[in-house]
């Protein structure tokens, strides 16, 4: 406890302890700011402010509670309740410290009382993110609250950034790989009448492609044979 006593040069009685209501603004400059007179206790005396609360002047009965997004992080605090960073938050008034956000969650701006969901297409591995990152080429992910990516299977493709799908190969085309930018044109010789697909079909004996990325192989001409691949 902190106790004031301050002396009284208008009579002759000496030192004067003053009271709660006559001290008024004169405890601040004597215990500075961050103390209050607590009824529980002798009125000539203060008691710190607890973490998650503020007294920015003197002469207050009470503490006040740091609003939601905000906190006090020590006692006796006597300045304004700090706002949490960005990445944090504190959903409760009287907070003492603030909160990372989640994998998959952000806050960009200081002073939030809760994170936003990363978008589709969007995501946020680590915690304590201000922002969430776009889901790279050959990757994408169809859902709020993302922590990953998920590569792009066989078949398909994604060659924009931050695709919340994958895009299925073309006519003509495959993905036998997975995580792709683009798929790749059948080979003369083959085709692909279907979209979707991880690899192409070889023509049967007697036909024939004449260009790569074919959806069908076409006859050969009289005189003209093609064998069977073995």
């Amino acid at each position: 406890w902190k106790y004031a006593t301050f002396t009284d040069t208008q009579t002759p009685k000496g030192d004067v302890t003053f009271t709660f209501d006559n001290l008024k603004n004169q405890v601040d400059e004597t215990f500075g700011s961050g103390y209050f007179d607590s009824s529980s206790h002798q009125e000539d005396s203060c008691v710190s402010c607890t973490r998650g609360k503020h007294s920015t002047k003197g002469g207050r009965r009470e503490c006040i509670e740091c609003a939601i997004g905000r906190y006090a992080p020590e006692i006796n605090w006597g300045e304004e309740c700090l706002a949490c960073g960005t990445g944090y938050y504190a959903p409760a008034n009287g907070s003492s410290s603030c909160t990372a956000c989640a994998a998959g969650l952000y806050s960009n701006a200081p002073g939030a009382s809760d994170c936003s969901r990363c978008e589709p297409g969007k995501f946020s591995t680590f915690p304590a993110a201000s922002a969430c990152f776009f889901c790279d080429f050959g990757q994408a992910v169809n859902e709020y609250a993302a922590a990953i990516c998920s590569l792009c299977a066989a078949g398909k493709y994604s060659n924009i950034s931050g695709a919340a799908v994958c895009f299925d190969c073309q006519l003509g085309t495959f993905g036998s790989g997975v995580g792709l930018k683009d798929c790749f044109p059948c080979l003369q010789g083959y085709f692909v009448d279907t979209t979707g697909s991880a690899s192409c079909v070889a023509c049967e004996g007697g036909k024939h492609t004449n260009a790569v990325g074919q959806v069908q192989c076409d006859m050969c001409s009289a005189g003209q044979f093609r064998p069977v691949e073995s």
